[in-house]
């Protein structure tokens, strides 16, 4: 077993809790990452089954990944699932991004093989460096304190045991193998926000601390305890503070100890931004009838 299988094992054990007799279904693009999440899993001995979505949306580049997919999973015995989604048409007709309708489109897709086929969870390919620009991501967004835990290792029947590896570390493995893969062109250029925080501004962030992504990891681990706490806290406060018929007690509210975080925890979930809440506070102590309203709760 390489060093890297080991590491992958042991985090898998400390973190993403998978019993030996798991059965996963592994979301294998074709890139780097989800190459050496399959390889890695294979040789630590778990059952597994892959999907590949073909997104049609790089034309004979598409069309590529999903027959490199087909024949790696030939080579080692893998089965593999494929389908091809429409991916434009269904960002217009949700009036949503084309980024935003390939991650639900995905997700769904895997969900339902992994239910159709009785596997125990969906393995995704995330790895360190992933967790760190989403934390920036969040950050440079505005987020509380539960966006500042980057990337989780298991969400549901999400797991992702590839966390505690960096990208170097994931080309170094593939490389020792002699494990080739494909590249997606999109990842070169920095027209989304995720690949300017990954192209532009993390090479930055490493000219002031060579080590900042180790750093941030750090910083969002230890997050990741806090907001335990502070989930904990939330969901004893909203029970004291919304009734049964959903309403929520003023008085009630304005006697906890951080009024604004708690109505920003109740209102969020139903479309309310942080603008809206900052209003609803104030106007708390001032004009009463005011009515404010959310695009999905009015």
């Amino acid at each position: 077993m390489s060093a890297i299988t080991e590491r992958v094992r042991q985090y898998i054990e400390r973190r993403v809790i998978l019993p030996p007799d798991s059965r996963l279904l592994v979301a294998l693009s074709g890139g780097a990452d989800s190459v050496a999440l399959l390889r890695i899993l294979l040789a630590l001995g778990y059952k597994l089954e892959a999907a590949h979505c073909n997104f049609q949306l790089r034309g004979a580049e598409s069309d590529c990944d999903e027959q490199f997919v087909a024949d790696l999973c030939r080579q080692l015995g893998v089965r593999l699932h494929v389908t091809r989604f429409d991916t434009r048409a269904v960002a217009a007709e949700r009036h949503i991004s084309v980024e935003m309708a390939a991650r639900d489109l995905r997700y769904a897709y895997f969900e339902e093989l992994r239910a159709g086929h009785l596997m125990t969870d969906i393995a995704v390919a995330h790895h360190a460096d992933d967790s760190v620009e989403t934390l920036l991501l969040n950050l440079i967004r505005g987020t509380g304190i539960n966006g500042l835990r980057g990337i989780q290792p298991r969400v549901g029947h999400i797991v992702r045991p590839l966390l505690c590896l960096s990208r170097d570390e994931i080309e170094d493995y593939l490389q020792s193998i002699g494990q080739p893969y494909v590249t997606d062109s999109t990842n070169l250029h920095d027209d989304y926000t995720r690949n300017k925080i990954r192209l532009n501004l993390l090479p930055l962030l490493r000219e002031i601390n060579p080590s900042v992504s180790r750093s941030i990891l750090h910083t969002a681990h230890h997050l990741t305890d806090v907001a335990t706490i502070y989930n904990r806290y939330m969901d004893e406060a909203r029970r004291r503070v919304v009734d049964a018929d959903r309403r929520i007690s003023i008085a009630v509210l304005l006697r906890e100890p951080a009024p604004e975080a708690l109505l920003h925890e109740i209102l969020s979930p139903l479309g309310f931004n942080a603008t809206q809440v900052d209003g609803l506070m104030r106007s708390l102590a001032g004009q009463p009838g005011k009515v404010f309203e959310s695009a999905g709760w009015p």
